[in-house]
Formats: structure tokens, sequence, C-alpha cells
């Protein structure tokens, strides 16, 4: 009587944690996305910014998300930040080569701004490129949010940053030389604890 007891007692655990799994796979992702350590900025008639966030999924599912469109917004932080906001959009996602010529680095097209499909086996590592057409960045401190647009019902999954810009910074911009495109790290030792984390434009 005791063995039948187990075995249904069993039976019906194993039941339940299949039940469990099997409602588990058919949930809709929970995306994640994570801002790297690294942008990249460059400025002339219109400013140009460089971010590859990953794109995530956090738990074991079998269904998908779609990331319809993207959103990059960059706003002064403070009275004395400038009132114009750079406006901008996803132009494209690129790769990076390197130029032999010059040392520097010369991006290439690689994708059109196209919905991303997420799941777990299917991470998405991007390098977006957004563009601010007619604008130029000021010195002073910005606060800055990435929005991802999803196709499921689930709110906008929106991931914050702050960026620090200085006089030198926009004297950079102004004469590039072989790289128009300058990093800004948020991890550089020599600068976090005099900006919080922000990201700051990183010299070797």
């Amino acid at each position: 009587m005791l063995h039948l007891w187990s075995s249904t007692l069993a039976g019906v655990v194993a039941l339940g944690i299949s039940l469990y799994n099997l409602s588990t796979l058919r949930e809709s992702p929970q995306i994640d996305a994570t801002l790297p350590h690294l942008l990249r900025i460059g400025q002339g008639e219109n400013v140009y910014l460089f971010l590859q966030p990953t794109i995530s999924v956090r738990h074991k599912t079998q269904d998908v998300d779609v990331v319809t469109s993207v959103r990059l917004d960059l706003r002064p932080d403070g009275q004395a930040a400038p009132a114009e906001r750079p406006r901008f959009f996803w132009d494209d996602s690129i790769t990076w080569e390197l130029n032999r010529k010059t040392g520097g680095l010369d991006y290439v097209h690689a994708e059109d701004p196209a919905p991303l499909v997420i799941n777990q086996d299917n991470p998405q590592q991007p390098i977006m490129s957004f563009v601010a057409k007619d604008s130029n960045l000021t010195a002073g401190r910005y606060l800055g949010t990435l929005t991802l647009y999803r196709a499921s019902r689930r709110e906008p999954l929106t991931e914050e940053f702050c960026l620090t810009v200085s006089g030198d910074d926009l004297k950079a911009f102004a004469t590039p030389g072989k790289d128009p495109y300058f990093i800004f790290r948020n991890d550089d030792p020599d600068s976090v604890d005099r900006h919080a984390d922000c990201y700051v434009r990183f010299r070797y």
C-alpha cells in the first residue's frame, strides 16, 4: 500500500513539473537589454552616436518576441545645460573595419533598421547607428534613454544612462583627425569616481 501511494505521489509530482515546464516554455519571452561599456560619438553638421546593446531572453521559452523599433533620447541635465535636444533616429546597423591607411575605424553598412527577432537561442547585439540631423552637442551632462518597442503587449523596455561632454571634447569633434568617432566609456577607473558611471571620452 505504501509503495502504491509513493508511486502515485511521484506521478503527481512529475505531472506537475511537466505542466509547469510546458507553461514556462509557452510564456512570452522576458527580454533584457544591457548597455555596453563603450559607445562612439562623432559630430559635424549632424551628431552620430554608435551603440551596441545586448538584447536577450532571461528564461527558457520556445516563444519569440520582436523588437519592432528603437528610440534614442538624449536630453540636457540641469538648468545650465543647452535647451535644444538632439532628435535621434536609428539610421542603420553597422560593422567597424580598420582603415589601414589612417589607422582609424571606418563604419560599413550591415543592415537596415529592421525588426529584431529575439528568443533564447538568438540574442541580438547590433551596432546601432543613430543620427541627429542639423544638431550639435554642447558641453554639459546629458541623460539618455534607449527604448525598445516590442510586438508583444508588454510595455516598452527602457535603459537609462548619462553622458558627459567637455569643452575639450567639442574641440576634438571639430578636428577629428584620422578617426572622426570618439570613444566614450562608463567604466574608465580614471573618470568613474568623478562622473558617477557616466559615459566620458576615453583616452588611451
